[in-house]
Formats: C-alpha cells, sequence, structure tokens
C-alpha cells in the first residue's frame, strides 16, 4: 500500500508539472501569434531576396524607400501584409527590380505626397505585382496623380493582379514604351483614364476597370493586345487608336455615355468575340480592320457598328439587340 500511495504522489507531482509546462507552452505561442483582428500587422516587414540562379540571400527593411535604394539588379522587393505608407514616388531605377506583396487584400500600399505618381517605373524588366494601390491620402483630402508611371523609353515592365484605387488621374500610364504587361488587375475609380499607353507589344488583358472619368483602356501602336478585359462605367470603353495588327478580342464593356469599342488600324487587325452593353452612342467604331466577327452589341445605343476602310477581309457573325 505504501509503494502505491508513492506512487500515486509521483504521477501527481508529473501530472502537474506537464500541465503546467504545456499551459506555458499555449500562452507562449498565443503571445508569438500575429493577429489578423484587424487586418493589418504593426510588424510589417519589407523584405529584398536575389533572384539570380544559387543566391538565397534576404535582407530587411523598416520601409520601402530603404528597400528599394538598396535594391540590386534582379531583386525581388518582398512587401508583407499591411498598410504602407510611401513617400511617393518610389522609384525603380535598376533592371529586374520587382515589388511583391501578399495580395490584394493583404498588402495596402498608400502615398504620402499629393499629385505625384505612386511609383516610377525608370528601367527595363520591372514591376509589381499582388498587392492594392489607393492613392487617396490618409487624411482624404487629396490623390496622388498615378499609381504607375512607367517612363519614355523602357521596356518589359509588368503590373499584374495589383488593385489600384482613388488616382486623381490615369491609374497606369506610359508613353514611348514596348513590351509592357498589365495582366490580371482591378482598377477603380480613376480621375482620367484606368490605362493609357502608348508603344509597342502592349499586352493588356484579364483586367476588371470600373468608374473612370475618360477611358478604360487607351493604347496607340503596334502589336497591341487586348484580350478578356471587363470594363463598366466612364465616357468609351476600350479605345485602340492609330495601331499596327491589333488584337481586341473577348472583353466586355459596359454602360457608357459616348460609346463602347472603338479601333482603328492600319489595314490589319482583329476584332472578335466582344460584347457592348448600353454605349448611348456607337457600341463599336472600327476602321481599317482585316477581321471583325462575332462581336454583340445589346441595349441602349444609337448605332450599333460603325464599320469603315475595309477592303479585303472578314466581317462576320456580328449582332446588334436594341440600337435606335
Amino acid at each position: 500500500m505504501e509503494i502505491w500511495h508513492h506512487t500515486l504522489g509521483i504521477a501527481e507531482r508529473l501530472f502537474r508539472h506537464t500541465w503546467h509546462l504545456v499551459m506555458f507552452l499555449l500562452v507562449m505561442t498565443c503571445l508569438d501569434a500575429p493577429s489578423h483582428a484587424s487586418g493589418r500587422r504593426d510588424d510589417a516587414q519589407i523584405s529584398i531576396a536575389d533572384n539570380r540562379p544559387g543566391y538565397r540571400s534576404r535582407r530587411n527593411y523598416a520601409d520601402m524607400a530603404a528597400a528599394v535604394n538598396a535594391a540590386t539588379e534582379h531583386t525581388t522587393i518582398h512587401v508583407n501584409e499591411g498598410v504602407h505608407v510611401i513617400d511617393n514616388p518610389v522609384v525603380l531605377a535598376r533592371p529586374g527590380v520587382r515589388i511583391q506583396g501578399q495580395g490584394r487584400e493583404r498588402t495596402i500600399v498608400r502615398p504620402r505626397n499629393a499629385g505625384k505618381p505612386m511609383f516610377e517605373f525608370k528601367a527595363d524588366n520591372v514591376g509589381v505585382e499582388n498587392l492594392s494601390m489607393d492613392a487617396e491620402l490618409e487624411n482624404g483630402r487629396a490623390r496622388a496623380n498615378f499609381a504607375v508611371h512607367i517612363k519614355e523609353g523602357y521596356s518589359h515592365s509588368k503590373v499584374l493582379n495589383t488593385q489600384i484605387s482613388n488616382t486623381g488621374a490615369s491609374a497606369i500610364i506610359g508613353f514611348e514604351i514596348s513590351d509592357s504587361k498589365v495582366v490580371g488587375n482591378i482598377i477603380l475609380n480613376s480621375g482620367d483614364d484606368g490605362i493609357q499607353k502608348r508603344g509597342h507589344r502592349l499586352t493588356i488583358s484579364n483586367n476588371i476597370i470600373v468608374d473612370y472619368f475618360d477611358e478604360a483602356i487607351d493604347v496607340l501602336g503596334s502589336d497591341v493586345v487586348v484580350t478578356n478585359n471587363y470594363v463598366k462605367s466612364g465616357r468609351i470603353g476600350i479605345v485602340v487608336g492609330r495601331a499596327t495588327n491589333p488584337v481586341v478580342a473577348c472583353n466586355t464593356a459596359e454602360d457608357h455615355f459616348h460609346g463602347g469599342i472603338f479601333v482603328a488600324s492600319n489595314g490589319r487587325g482583329t476584332v472578335s468575340h466582344n460584347t457592348v452593353k448600353d454605349s448611348v452612342e456607337s457600341a463599336y467604331a472600327l476602321n481599317s480592320l482585316e477581321v471583325i466577327d462575332s462581336n454583340r452589341a445589346k441595349g441602349n445605343h444609337r448605332v450599333g457598328f460603325e464599320i469603315r476602310n475595309v477592303r479585303e477581309g472578314d466581317i462576320v457573325r456580328n449582332a446588334v439587340v436594341g440600337a435606335r
């Protein structure tokens, strides 16, 4: 019996010590875990990772300006979740530098300075992706003019999977640029155009653009590809002008008070499988194209299709429902 009571006493003490250890570890785990109740992390950090094969270095920085200044060519600046207020413009001036957030809903960037771009691209092969840019200042009284300004003469820029809202002028702008891609973005409430670009080999695909003063997409140049975009609520939906061999396909344009899709080419190019709803004036104004195929105009339009200067090519399977 004494052996049994002694053994039981040892078991009870062991249980109490084990329970205290478990509770201590649980408390420490809760203290170490980040809180997501507010959707914002107070320990938000910015780090740089080298993209070159064989390099695995990673350095942390307190703010985006310090990280950009320290970035060498071909590095990625990782921006953790949280709200990051920047002294804009943030200038990407070294080739191959990318800024990558943790998602549109998790990494939010806001400007400190009104009337200036949030980001300027001044090098080849630079870009931003997977974050949100709110161009309105924290006091709500002013805005940055552009979210992304691509400077003249640079190539291979990218804006991917990003949300842009409340710009004073165009959300994304760039003249005399080449091989540029704007893909998978959400653009809301632009003071001028959603996307305004001039150049060569420009791709604008899979974007949602809503509420803009002028056009959702306004591009001029050669080998322009505008596909699978949804645009709504502005003056004109999509304008592609003075274009060499444009492809405008599978887009939807809704609720415009001047027109839906306007494309002017030099005798080649394709406009196909687009839908325009409620453009008030002309749903489509198409000039000097080679293929106009399977486009639809529905709802409130003065004219369904204005087609000019097609000398050779195919105009097939297009339909108008409800034009005046």
